[in-house]
C-alpha cells in the first residue's frame, strides 16, 4: 500500500526560508548523492529574474521529504515555451506510483505556454528509463571527466605549447590583462565568451544571457577567480581564447571546476587550446589542488581528444532529454 502523501507546491520568489533550503540540500544528498549546499540553492534563486517561472512540488510522508520536482526556465535555453524539469525521489520510492504522481503534479505547474520540457539525468540512473517511458527522448549527451593534477606532467606535452608559442600566442591570467572594475573590460570579456559559446557544438544552440545576467552569474559569483581565468592572446594582443578555472565547491575543496576552454575559429590549429589547458592545469597543480573536472558535449571531438591525452578520466555521462508538450 502506498503511504499517505502530503503534497505542497512552493514558488521561491522572493526566496525560501533558510530551513527549507537546508532541507532541500540534505534531501538531494540522500536521493541523488548530490553534494549541493543550501547557499548554492539560495544563490540560484537570488539570480533568477523577477516573475520568471520556478516551482517546487514537494511530497512528504510522516513529515519527511520523499520527493521534490523542480520546474523552471532553462538557464542556457531561455526560449518562449521552453522549461526544464528535475525529479528527486527517496530511494525507497524511485520509479513507482509516487514518482509518476510527482511528475504529473510538477507538469501541472508549468505555464500554459509550455511547449518543450527538458531534463538532464545521469546515464544509468532511474530517472533516465522512467522519463523515457513517459515520452522523453535523448537529444544530447555530455561527458564529465576528472584530471588527477598531481599525476600530470606538463613537460610531456611541451611540443604542443612550443607550437603555440612559435605562432606568437601567449596565455595570461585575466587579472593581468583586464581591469574588471571597468565596465568596458567586462563587456570585452562578455563579447568574447558569447562568441566562443556560439562555436561550441551544442545539440541545441544556447540562448546568450544579457550582459547584466552574465555579470551577476559569472563575474559576481563567489567561485569566480580572475587568477584562475586565463586568456589566450594573439601576437597583436587580441583576446582570442579563454580557459576558466572556478573556485571549488565547498564539499570538494581539493577539486577545481574547469569551465569553457575555447579558441576563436580563425585561430585554431596552432596549439592555442593546448596552451590554455596546460597553463590552467599547471597553475592549479602549483596551488595545491588535487584534481580538476570538466564537462564536454560528445560532439566536441577536438576538446575531448585533448582531455583524453592529458589524462582526464570520463565518468558517468549526463544525458539531455526532451519532450514536446504540444504539436
Amino acid at each position: 500500500m502506498e503511504p499517505d502523501v502530503i503534497w505542497e507546491v512552493l514558488r521561491p520568489q522572493p526566496l525560501l526560508t533558510d530551513q527549507l533550503y537546508g532541507e532541500w540540500a540534505a534531501f538531494l544528498a540522500l536521493a541523488e548523492n548530490k553534494t549541493e549546499t543550501a547557499n548554492h540553492l539560495r544563490r540560484f534563486d537570488e539570480q533568477r529574474p523577477a516573475g520568471q517561472h520556478h516551482a517546487l512540488t514537494l511530497a512528504r510522508v510522516d513529515g519527511q521529504l520523499v520527493g521534490v520536482a523542480e520546474t523552471q526556465v532553462p538557464r542556457s535555453h531561455d526560449k518562449a515555451g521552453w522549461y526544464t524539469l528535475s525529479l528527486s525521489v527517496h530511494p525507497d520510492w524511485q520509479g513507482g506510483e509516487l514518482s509518476q504522481t510527482l511528475l504529473s503534479r510538477a507538469e501541472n505547474q508549468l505555464p500554459p505556454d509550455a511547449a518543450v520540457v527538458l531534463a538532464t539525468v545521469r546515464e544509468g540512473e532511474w530517472q533516465m528509463a522512467f522519463l523515457e517511458a513517459q515520452g522523453f527522448a535523448e537529444y544530447e549527451r555530455m561527458w564529465t571527466s576528472t584530471l588527477d593534477l598531481q599525476a600530470l606532467s606538463p613537460i610531456d606535452f611541451q611540443h604542443h605549447t612550443e607550437r603555440a608559442q612559435q605562432a606568437g600566442l601567449r596565455v595570461l591570467p585575466l587579472s593581468e590583462v583586464a581591469d574588471l572594475s571597468n565596465e568596458s573590460e567586462q563587456r570585452r570579456l562578455y563579447a568574447l565568451m558569447i562568441h566562443l559559446l556560439s562555436e561550441v557544438p551544442f545539440a541545441e544552440p544556447i540562448t546568450p544571457w544579457p550582459f547584466e545576467t552574465w555579470k551577476s552569474r559569472i563575474l559576481d559569483a563567489p567561485e569566480f577567480d580572475a587568477q584562475g581565468f586565463f586568456v589566450l592572446l594573439s601576437p597583436a594582443g587580441e583576446w582570442i581564447g579563454v580557459s576558466e578555472l572556478y573556485r571549488p565547491d565547498p564539499s570538494k575543496l581539493s577539486t577545481l571546476h574547469q569551465g569553457l576552454t575555447g579558441v576563436r575559429r580563425e585561430w585554431r590549429g596552432l596549439g592555442g587550446a593546448w596552451l590554455l589547458k596546460l597553463t590552467a592545469a599547471a597553475q592549479a597543480k602549483a596551488r595545491g589542488y588535487a584534481a580538476a573536472n570538466t564537462t564536454n558535449h560528445t560532439g566536441n571531438a577536438p576538446m575531448l581528444a585533448i582531455n583524453e591525452r592529458m589524462g582526464f578520466v570520463r565518468q558517468q555521462a549526463r544525458v539531455g532529454l526532451r519532450r514536446e508538450m504540444r504539436a
